[in-house]
């Protein structure tokens, strides 16, 4: 069996994701494929932040701030839930990197690059206010800045917009391997793969977007064209999570070496500290290790910084590692790497085309799809009238909800005794579509249980595998929340028994 396509996308992280979600919103045929689940590697292991890049206008990228900022902008407004406003401290000291003056400078460029009616703008803290930031150190403090930015759950935001994507039209399927591409005048066939099926089928497009992340490279070789592709080089950040929320505001640190490290309220209930930057040389970048020295840089940056956090190895309750794909520039320096991205594309005059993303940013995922697609309908119409707008849209769980409604919602949760913190927890996770794990619960009392010693209800299970296409226990525990920082071996085990009634035909892993 072979299905037909205008547009296929290669990638379910945050760009591919970006890129199905606008070809589908102006009306193209499209697919989506990813090999493991959506937002596993890169886009899944960031640092939570949707931000204009402060530190790029040391770089003098000031287009892609500019840009940046725009789009954090329109995700607020779009997805209220996932990018959250949140203010930033800037400590400096008498022997910081930068001096306070040039920090300054650089929060009112990053104001004015913003725009009016954007985020709070930056202002300085008090003597007052700075002595009373809890953990920091004093000693040399000079000033304290203030900005904002913005907070994402960077994996949410990735399923949502595919989760849009779907329902604009798009094919979107998980655990999809391509497993082999023929290129014929005017189109490609694919050879693709279920990998926890193993069924395979065949699907055949007009237009194949390579948006693999740190494997673009490895596609684009398997792929003619004439354009010559761009060097990446991949740098790894790590990241700890420790409990309990040090400030209610974020920390930018500018440590000696130059480089940033960002300590974040995360989740409500934790703290989020990273990250480093080291080029990595390893190919699997589905499960990137984190080294000694990285760690040690940590842990050392924040007894210099917070040390009466007396933070050790003991206090991490999760550690992550990934790699950012950045373009190749010549420099030594990771930290010096453009952030800008480039599009390879190549046409064989019959309709048929090539186009591949290297680089690439978080932030701007939305408007690398717009770019990918303008070039898409330079060679090619859409197949169906348009079915949305990417730009004003809200993704799933961003929609508005009417008082009313909500104060029905908020009547029924207390009549089933659901507590105000377990809402709360819900609205993080899903937005307004919070309601669909509410009725869910409302209509059978098994899903009102939690899982293991967890807050997890058995209806936000139900939700994620039959809306959120959760397929084993890493994809709900991980990304679909963050259960996994608390969910032990018997949470995880009542889980996998749970999630194998409901997918009695694949074999479902526990997930680590």
């Amino acid at each position: 069996m072979s299905e037909e396509f205008q547009v296929a996308v290669v990638g379910g992280g945050i760009n591919g994701a970006g890129v199905a979600r606008e070809a589908a919103a102006r009306g193209y045929r499209t697919l989506l494929i990813e090999k493991d689940d959506f937002g596993h590697a890169t886009s899944g292991n960031s640092s939570k932040l949707i931000h204009g890049g402060i530190r790029y206008l040391e770089q003098g990228n000031f287009s892609l701030v500019r840009e940046a900022l725009k789009e954090r902008r329109i995700l607020t407004q779009i997805a209220p839930h996932l990018a959250t406003p949140l203010r930033f401290n800037i400590p400096v000291y008498k022997n910081s990197s930068r001096p306070w003056w040039m920090v300054w400078i650089g929060t009112q460029l990053y104001d004015l690059f913003a725009g009016k009616d954007n985020l709070q703008r930056s202002s300085f803290l008090n003597s007052s206010q700075s002595a009373s930031l809890p953990h920091l150190k004093k000693s040399g403090l000079v000033k304290v800045l203030q900005y904002s930015d913005a907070q994402t759950l960077d994996s949410r935001l990735t399923l949502e917009t595919v989760m849009s994507a779907r329902n604009y039209g798009a094919s979107v399927k998980n655990y999809t391997e391509l497993t082999g591409l023929e290129r014929s005048p005017g189109l490609f066939t694919l050879s693709l793969r279920d990998t926890e099926t193993g069924a395979h089928y065949e699907a055949r497009t007009k237009v194949l977007v390579n948006a693999a992340g740190p494997w673009v490279p490895g596609l684009d070789s398997k792929v003619e064209h004439k354009q010559p592709s761009p060097g990446l080089r991949y740098v790894r950040g790590i990241h700890f999570v420790i409990r309990g929320p040090i400030h209610k505001d974020g920390f930018l640190i500018l440590p000696q070496d130059g480089r940033v490290i960002f300590v974040l309220p995360w989740c409500r209930d934790y703290t989020l500290i990273g990250t480093t930057e080291t080029v990595y040389s390893g190919s699997d970048f589905g499960h990137v290790p984190v080294s000694s020295e990285e760690e040690e840089y940590l842990f050392a940056n924040m007894k210099e910084y917070f040390p009466d956090l007396s933070l050790s190895r003991e206090d991490v309750l999760y550690e992550y590692s990934g790699v950012r794909s950045l373009l190749e520039s010549g420099g030594s320096s990771s930290t010096a790497l453009t952030r800008e991205s480039t599009i390879v594309e190549d046409w064989d005059g019959q309709g048929g085309g090539y186009l591949a993303i290297f680089g690439g940013k978080l932030t701007t995922y939305r408007s690398m799809g717009v770019k990918v697609v303008n070039r898409i309908g330079k060679k090619q119409r859409e197949s169906g009238p348009g079915r949305g707008d990417t730009q004003r849209d809200p993704l799933p769980g961003g929609e508005p909800v009417s008082f009313e409604a909500e104060s029905e919602l908020l009547e029924s949760a207390k009549d089933l005794g659901v507590s105000q913190a377990q809402i709360e927890t819900w609205k993080l996770r899903y937005g307004s579509r919070w309601s669909s794990i509410l009725k869910l619960a409302l209509e059978d009392s098994h899903l009102r249980q939690p899982i293991g010693t967890s807050t997890y209800w058995y209806a936000e299970m139900y939700y994620s595998v039959r809306e959120e296409m959760a397929r084993n226990v890493e994809d709900i525990a991980l990304r679909r929340t963050k259960i996994i920082y608390e969910l032990d071996e018997a949470g995880k085990l009542d889980l996998q028994q749970e999630l194998e009634k409901i997918l009695p035909s694949r074999s479902v892993a526990p997930g680590s």
